[in-house]
């Protein structure tokens, strides 16, 4: 993914930097403007989740952003249940193969997705500021905080 980023944004190799880390134990000598992480939060538990905001508040600029696009959990067993038809209808309708199925099930089983309401509020118990949903999509949403503490 990095590889692909880079050859798709060369005009911009000047203006940022890519990281690979182990965001779960991020210790960085240095802060950034903006942190992204897509389709990997899910896989921390929900006191991982809280410690990883933590950190990525301590590790963004005075105004610096955190976006985080990944899947969340219903915030009732209803609704949960609900999202997983929706994604299963959809998958079946593009023609998956029950092999591939069976893979992404499987795949499923090491997730640990939190609901929406409580990453915004572990965001906002961590300090963020301006936490907000930008999109939501059944189980999939994009949503972030700023640091504006000084």
């Amino acid at each position: 993914m990095i590889k692909q980023a880079q050859s798709s944004l060369p005009i911009f190799q000047n203006n940022f930097s890519y990281l690979v880390a182990d965001y779960s134990v991020l210790n960085l000598p240095q802060k950034f403007d903006v942190i992204i992480s897509a389709l990997s939060i899910h896989h921390l538990s929900d006191a991982q989740k809280e410690i990883l905001f933590r950190s990525i508040l301590n590790h963004l600029n005075f105004g610096g952003i955190f976006v985080n696009a990944d899947q969340v959990k219903g915030e009732t067993a209803e609704i949960e249940q609900h999202y997983r038809q929706e994604w299963l209808r959809k998958i079946q309708e593009r023609g998956v193969s029950e092999t591939e199925l069976h893979e992404a099930l499987e795949r499923m089983k090491e997730d640990k997705m939190s609901t929406l309401s409580a990453q915004m509020q572990w965001l906002k118990n961590s300090g963020f500021s301006d936490v907000n949903c930008w999109y939501k999509n059944y189980s999939f949403t994009v949503f972030s905080g700023r640091n504006l503490m000084k």
